[in-house]
């Protein structure tokens, strides 16, 4: 009897963690353009502060666009900082309000997160490793 009590009580514990790992997957958008001010930026060793950040992601189909770009604006100046496009990469949202610009899970080029109320970003041309 005790077995069985186990037995039920570590399947039941191996679900909860499937289930909550599959709500933590994030799914690639497709076709979403979205702009963020942000805080603070990191563009590979450089650092700026209060900028425009615009991320659009090609649509599903897309065969001359693909991947996701990203644009920096100089908020004070209205200067572009930086401009690139990650043609092999998707854009992730997660419900936790990160969002990456990613190549599946192995490789991310720019995460943006919000940190105390303000937005932060990192992006980085190479990868970012773990992160």
């Amino acid at each position: 009897m005790i077995k069985k009590s186990i037995l039920l009580f570590l399947l039941l514990v191996a679900g909860l963690l499937g289930s909550y790992a599959q709500t933590q997957q994030m799914e690639p958008a497709f076709g979403v353009e979205m702009a963020r001010m942000v805080s603070l930026v990191q563009i590979e060793e450089a650092t700026y502060q209060h900028v425009l950040v615009e991320l659009k992601s090609s649509g599903l189909g897309a065969v001359i666009q693909k991947g996701v770009r990203i644009k920096v604006w100089d908020t004070k100046t209205g200067k572009e900082l930086y401009k690139g496009r990650f043609s092999d990469a998707y854009l992730y949202v997660g419900a936790d309000g990160i969002i990456q610009v990613a190549k599946g899970t192995s490789v991310k080029y720019a995460v943006l997160f919000e940190s105390e109320e303000e937005w932060v970003m990192k992006i980085k041309k190479d990868g970012l490793g773990l992160y």
